[in-house]
């Protein structure tokens, strides 16, 4: 194999390495503020059917039949706005 083909595997390679890692980590991070809305709220909630891939900071839940959107910041709800 040449020099240059071993080079462009290796950088894919790493290329997918760090795209499997930061992909695993935006959903851990999904995760955890889910559960963060989870433990503030203490009532079964349902995220939006379009919204369940968001990986930001907001999410419009639905509980009690009606729907919210909650921010989440530094592992605490900072803000709720009844929709």
């Amino acid at each position: 194999m040449s020099k240059t083909a071993k080079i462009i595997i290796s950088l894919g390679i790493v290329f997918l390495a760090y795209f499997v890692y930061d992909t695993i980590n935006r959903e851990n991070e999904r995760k955890d503020r889910l559960n963060v809305i989870d433990e503030h709220f203490k009532k079964p909630f349902k995220i939006e059917e379009e919204l369940k891939e968001q990986y930001d900071n907001d999410f419009l839940i639905e509980m009690d039949k009606e729907l919210y959107i909650v921010t989440v910041k530094d592992h605490k709800v900072v803000k709720t706005v009844k929709q």
